[in-house]
């Protein structure tokens, strides 16, 4: 097969010549299902006459590329590791290590096991929302790997590219942020001066679309408070250069002080004088002073005005310091937002199942993303933004354009900052003022 004047023999020259970004532009127009049938005849000719013919890695693409386009079969294609949003690690393993078999190393290792480890942080450090698609998606990812490389190990730049891939897909429960470390809502839009700041494809922007983080780093998580201004780790877990010197500092000592240097930090949060930086162990690092004994296993983390929150475990329950002990009864979250001040304690969480629950006992349904402060509840349902101030029971509705998907909001005095993102994956910037909600 010929693409762009070169001769795909295997998937090796295919992935030689052309970046994953264009392998991954090939599945939607049937050229990579062509070309996986072509190598896929190839690999059951070579096995000759009279063999009973195993299947093939080439085959199994096959049956994945299939499924994907169909969308109805992939549950059943996947349901011998992934049923019921559950991963099951011996149906992955069993499906796996038969095609991996003959990439076996000296040490007896195959594909599977040499990577097993990578694969569990990579799905348990993710917090996914999966669902049946994602999941098909980051089977065929591993099959594609296991193709071109079977001997070697999955690199760091490889699960960052399927991350960013399995963000722009839609699934049940709407949008999860771009950088992918946490579930569902990453607080990744934040007020700047009259303007704000987001992350977007591993860059910090300003809403002028000028570039704010250093063109050579790739950036996963940032968080932004005028007291220590950005705070952004690069995919190697590093501080970013735009971080202010001062702050750079002080979380590199504080790192020292807990002997997390080399800790990769995936999640930041900040809000005030508070921030919250997540390691890849499931420990925070923050310049809060309470004591967070108990506190292991952390899968998200939020600043809110004089609080801070954090969910633990695979029950995704919910921490909290500084607001309401009613939050501590929560399990099955996605996020919480939390405001106190004027002797109140405000609090939204919002669920996996997408409802958003006020501690005043308001519940709203389907809700993608939210946002609090001392003007009230700010949440978004598709591309709804309803507003709801404290103490009353009116809300107020602006709508952003339609076929968008609010994945991130953010307020700065009467100014409301939206994220959105599309089927397509193009991002949708909005902002509007408080009297245009009717």
């Amino acid at each position: 097969m010929k693409l762009k004047g070169i001769n795909i023999t295997d998937f090796t020259t295919y992935k030689n010549h052309f970046t994953l970004e264009e392998v991954w532009e090939n599945i939607d127009n049937g050229v990579f299902l062509k070309f996986q049938k072509t190598l896929e005849g190839r690999e059951k000719k070579s096995q000759g006459k009279g063999e009973a013919q195993k299947e093939t890695v080439a085959g199994e693409i096959v049956r994945v590329l299939e499924a994907y386009e169909g969308k109805w079969r992939l549950p059943e294609l996947i349901s011998d590791f992934f049923s019921n949003g559950q991963w099951d690690w011996g149906g992955m393993e069993r499906r796996l290590e038969p095609l991996s078999s003959k990439s076996r190393m000296h040490d007896g290792e195959c594909f599977y096991s040499r990577n097993i480890q990578e694969i569990r942080i990579f799905i348990n450090r993710r917090g996914e929302a999966w669902d049946d698609k994602k999941a098909g998606l980051f089977y065929f990812f591993l099959l594609c790997l296991l193709q071109v490389n079977p001997q070697e190990k999955i690199r760091e730049e490889e699960f960052a590219f399927i991350g960013g891939k399995l963000d722009l897909i839609k699934g049940e429960r709407g949008y999860t942020a771009e950088n992918g470390n946490r579930k569902g809502i990453c607080m990744d839009i934040y007020p700047y001066g009259s303007n704000f700041l987001f992350l977007k494809g591993g860059k910090i922007f300003n809403e002028k679309l000028a570039l704010v983080s250093p063109v050579s780093e790739k950036i996963i998580c940032f968080a932004y408070t005028e007291e220590f201004g950005i705070i952004a780790f690069t995919e190697q877990g590093t501080p970013s250069a735009c971080m202010e010197l001062n702050t750079r500092y002080e979380i590199e000592e504080k790192r020292k002080e807990i002997g997390a240097e080399n800790e990769k930090v995936i999640m930041a949060a900040a809000r005030g004088n508070i921030y919250l930086l997540l390691l890849e162990s499931g420990n925070i690092l923050t310049n809060v002073l309470d004591s967070m004994e108990g506190w292991h296993d952390i899968r998200w983390v939020g600043a809110g005005l004089n609080s801070i929150t954090a969910i633990m475990g695979n029950a995704r329950s919910l921490l909290e310091l500084g607001s309401d002990i009613r939050l501590h009864e929560f399990s099955g979250v996605k996020a919480a937002y939390t405001w106190s001040g004027d002797g109140k304690r405000k609090y939204g969480v919002l669920k996996e199942n997408g409802d958003f629950i006020m501690d005043d006992g308001n519940r709203e349904e389907n809700v993608d993303a939210a946002y609090m402060d001392e003007g009230g509840y700010l949440y978004a349902a598709g591309s709804k933004i309803f507003l709801r101030r404290f103490g009353s029971e009116k809300k107020l509705c602006r709508a952003i354009e339609q076929g968008y998907t609010a994945i991130a909001l953010c307020r700065r005095r009467s100014t409301v900052c939206v994220r959105a993102v599309s089927g397509t994956g193009e991002t949708l910037l909005a902002k509007m003022e408080e009297y245009m909600f009717r």
